[in-house]
């Protein structure tokens, strides 16, 4: 899977701004599944695995989690995800962005890409494998996956080929329209 430490994770992201679907091929583990197709930037990134299950340690990492800039790759059981993104909210700040995964590379394979809040009003009922990203605390605050602006609207025709008939024998060839100045 294209995009762990290499400028694969920018292209992710443009499709993310331009609203394409970026889907992880099956590979060896949900971290680099994730990973790459999370948009975030893959340079310097740390693994914890699972959290442990008390949230006095949760809250521990998230502390000490809250000055990284690198990004942080975890592994979070169904059960507790609300938990923990609450405790994120709490503790990181609405600002910071986020990516969950869950059922990657399987049928009902699901990626979240957005902030704490959202993605807690979005796992209400959460079932299956979840791994989540975490972005550094230097990404900008808003707007990461947003087009800094709207696409120029561009006609019809633009990117497309017309096929152009041949004329018929015994008939004139069609004329082309001059263009309008």
């Amino acid at each position: 899977t294209p995009g762990i430490s290499d400028p694969g994770f920018r292209v992710t992201r443009e499709c993310r701004r331009r609203g394409l679907t970026v889907s992880p091929l099956p590979g060896p583990c949900a971290l680099v599944a994730l990973l790459s197709a999370s948009g975030l930037p893959t340079n310097a990134f740390r693994f914890v695995g699972f959290l442990p299950p008390k949230s006095a340690a949760r809250r521990r990492f998230l502390e000490e989690a809250r000055p990284a800039t690198e990004t942080i790759v975890l592994h979070e059981s169904c059960h507790r995800i609300e938990d923990f993104l609450d405790e994120m909210l709490e503790l990181l700040g609405p600002d910071r962005v986020v990516c969950v995964g869950r059922e990657l590379t399987k049928l009902h394979e699901e990626v979240y890409r957005g902030y704490p809040a959202d993605a807690l009003e979005h796992f209400t009922e959460p079932r299956g494998e979840i791994t989540m990203v975490i972005g550094g605390c230097d990404l900008p605050a808003t707007g990461y996956w947003q087009p800094e602006r709207a696409p120029e609207p561009q006609p019809a025709s633009v990117g497309r080929y017309r096929r152009v008939k041949p004329p018929r024998p015994g008939r004139p060839a069609p004329q082309e329209e001059p263009e309008a100045e």
